[in-house]
């Protein structure tokens, strides 16, 4: 299915609705009925990428390497199911212009988040914040490069990243929760945040639509 354009609902033929409201925990309830029938292929999806860091010092270098087009591949996987697509966990062994776009952007969303964290915490959080749908925007928009994507994150998200910043925090105590289930809880968990992550750049674009439409009229 082809990637949705700005402003695009999305799904509304599949039964799937864009959030009417930014309610933290009506999106992660949203978001568990999204993954809660494909579960284990969308776990798989979010563990096979860390796997190499059970390796000392290297494993976890190929890791944070491989995180970025992991995360265009994920989020491309859900915004598709979203569009009644069901996911496919060789996704995540497509490797294309996208997955370049997703290792580019990795490095300055990184390290600016890490240098905001040494800073003053503050800092670092608003510009994780800030960024928080870049991969989203990614997977959904070829022509964006991983700078105008990461623009184009920061422009969505303002006004909204102080909500975005509780939906984090409600997702704490469900990690938590996943670590005590052997760990592999952890996973799912992983997924359904992804997912509600999707679901607030869709939310943030049909917002951005309807504010767009209100200045027309």
């Amino acid at each position: 299915l082809p990637p949705a354009s700005d402003g695009a609902a999305g799904g509304a033929a599949h039964g799937f609705r864009v959030p009417a409201a930014f309610r933290v925990w009506d999106i992660i309830g949203e978001a568990w009925d999204l993954v809660r029938p494909h579960m284990v292929r969308l776990g798989v999806m979010c563990a096979l990428p860390l796997l190499p860091s059970v390796i000392p010092v290297v494993g976890g270098i190929i890791s944070a390497f491989l995180m970025g087009p992991a995360y265009v591949a994920i989020y491309r996987t859900v915004l598709r199911m979203m569009d009644g697509e069901a996911p496919r966990v060789d996704a995540l062994f497509r490797f294309d212009a996208r997955s370049v776009q997703g290792l580019q952007a990795a490095l300055p969303t990184g390290i600016g988040s890490v240098i905001g964290f040494l800073l003053c915490i503050v800092p670092g959080v608003i510009l994780a914040l800030m960024w928080s749908v870049t991969y989203a925007r990614l997977a959904d928009s070829p022509a964006d490069d991983f700078w105008s994507a990461m623009k184009r994150s920061a422009e969505l998200t303002e006004g909204y990243r102080f909500r975005i910043f509780l939906l984090y925090l409600a997702f704490l105590p469900l990690q938590v929760l996943g670590l005590l289930a052997f760990c592999v809880g952890w996973f799912v968990v992983a997924a359904v945040q992804l997912t509600a992550m999707a679901l607030v750049y869709r939310f943030l674009l049909a917002q951005e639509a309807a504010r767009r439409g209100a200045v027309r009229a």
